[in-house]
């Protein structure tokens, strides 16, 4: 948001006008590990200064961040719609999802509302796909559901052999 306009009946938000990719895009041709952890590097900073402030994005997606060039870098990244509401810890109301199944902490599925640690485990979620290409849940929506609230996620490396994955950045994802 670079604006917020108050014109009494009328309000105008101007946003950044931005040229990059979404990391969705990116996600789908395959990411080398050092690119891989440079990106979700930044993520994780970003949740940190939202979450600092008392807000809870609800979608962490890779549809969610973008990466434009800025300052030399190519892999800049913008975290994009945050929910600036100051709703951490809030109830989502019964029947309503508030944000996509397929990254979405057990808690959310459950309809207990979230806070900080439910971004936790969608970036976990994000954080795996960006290493492996992959989802740790995958196919039908009631099955990944099901999976989200019933399975430990398997390790990121089980997923992608071929890809090397540290141990450690292995076990950063399982903590998520």
């Amino acid at each position: 948001v670079i604006d917020l306009v108050d014109k009494g009946t009328k309000r105008y938000v101007s946003f950044e006008l931005m040229r990059g990719r979404s990391l969705a895009d990116v996600v789908k041709e395959g990411v080398p590990l050092p690119r891989a952890v440079h990106i979700a590097r930044q993520i994780a900073e970003a949740l940190g200064a939202v979450h600092a402030a008392s807000i809870v994005h609800r979608d962490v997606k890779p549809a969610n961040v973008f990466l434009v060039d800025q300052d030399g870098d190519s892999d800049f990244v913008k975290l994009l719609d945050i929910a600036a509401d100051g709703s951490e810890g809030k109830k989502v109301p019964p029947g309503a999802v508030v944000g996509s199944p397929l990254y979405m902490a057990p808690e959310l599925l459950k309809q207990q509302g979230g806070d900080h640690r439910t971004d936790i485990y969608a970036f976990g979620v994000l954080l795996c796909e960006l290493l492996t290409g992959r989802r740790p849940f995958d196919g039908d929506m009631n099955d990944v559901v099901k999976d989200h609230l019933l399975t430990a996620p398997p390790r990121a490396s089980s997923l992608a052999l071929e890809r090397g994955i540290p141990e450690p950045l292995d076990l950063l994802v399982n903590e998520c």
